[in-house]
């Protein structure tokens, strides 16, 4: 009886998760971006000179969608400096957070105001872009325009890497927020998020907007 309630569970956690699965948004596949669709990177780096580097090899790989690229050094005590200035971005060091912030936020923020491009792409440090992956992220912002937010896929190699997987999948099936049917409130997740820099300013930028001006 025990057995029969587990596989019914099973099942039904696999049909629900293949339902989500299956409503998924995914970028579309577009043609190469004009000179005017150039976008500025913001990368927030803490103590990631062993990851920078594939990131910034990624988007030299597409160097027509890319008008520049900042690495704010918030803190960290390893090369990560070096590997910036290597890797052909403008790296700024942060010394100080002011209070109220949050280091990453502080860092995006600080990144933002020193770009000039229309567009804003922030990355952490520890993703990698397909070739096409800028083109992609910009058809999708004139498509739904705003804020476009995707969760990177995770190359799991570690046997500890695998596990955490694991969680990151249930994460993700849970909120619900990448189902076009989605009916709760916008969210975004960090680690890829390309908007228009109009759009940053206007809702506040990584401050945030006055909690009394948000529509319910």
């Amino acid at each position: 009886m025990i057995a029969a309630i587990l596989l019914a569970l099973l099942l039904l956690g696999a049909s629900v998760g293949a339902r989500q699965l299956a409503d998924l948004r995914r970028l579309t596949d577009v043609a190469p971006v004009s000179a005017a669709d150039k976008v500025a990177v913001v990368i927030p780096a803490r103590n990631e000179a062993a990851t920078l580097p594939k990131l910034l090899a990624s988007l030299h790989s597409a160097p027509s969608a890319v008008a520049e690229v900042v690495v704010v050094d918030d803190g960290s005590t390893d090369g990560t400096f070096e590997a910036a200035l290597s890797g052909g971005a403008e790296p700024i060091v942060v010394t100080k957070v002011p209070a109220g912030w949050t280091g990453k936020a502080w860092a995006c923020h600080v990144g933002a105001d020193a770009t000039r491009a229309d567009l804003l792409l922030f990355l952490d440090a520890d993703t990698v872009l397909a070739p096409d992956a800028i083109p992609r992220l910009r058809a999708a912002h004139e498509e739904y325009g705003g804020l476009v937010s995707v969760q990177p896929y995770h190359e799991a190699h570690a046997p500890y890497e695998q596990l955490s997987a694991y969680f990151n999948a249930l994460s993700l099936m849970g909120s619900g927020e990448f189902a076009r049917r989605s009916a709760h409130r916008p969210m975004a997740y960090g680690p890829c998020l390309l908007t228009s820099r109009a759009d940053y300013e206007g809702v506040g930028g990584h401050t945030g907007p006055d909690p009394e001006s948000w529509t319910r």
